[in-house]
């Protein structure tokens, strides 16, 4: 079953699934992602007068994982950048997310 977790600063107007979905409280639906140039899905979040684009895939780390400390990365295990189910996501060092492109070929 799909779980839910309010967006840290952004409590009460976005939350996150465990699925990597985003919801917002205002629109009562889910967001369309964007995807970036490295392949990456991103929403904007928006609150009061100001926006931050924000990569799905550390969003759904930090809100069921936890805070991802400064010098580290979330991998895509599976090695694929869209698919941000909880599952599919770990937190390592650059060096073990390089090694783990050089491992699986991505």
């Amino acid at each position: 079953m799909e779980q839910w977790k309010d967006i840290k600063e952004f409590e009460g107007l976005y939350s996150v699934s465990d699925f990597g979905r985003v919801w917002t409280v205002r629109k009562g639906r889910c967001l369309s992602p964007g995807k970036n140039t490295g392949g990456y899905l991103f929403v904007d979040l928006f609150k009061q007068s100001s926006h931050r684009k924000s990569l799905i895939h550390r969003l759904v780390v930090e809100a069921f994982i936890g805070e991802i400390k400064e010098g580290l990365q979330v991998n895509h295990i599976n090695g694929i950048k869209t698919d941000n189910h909880l599952a599919n996501l770990e937190i390592v060092t650059q060096s073990q997310n390089v090694l783990h492109i050089i491992v699986t070929g991505k």
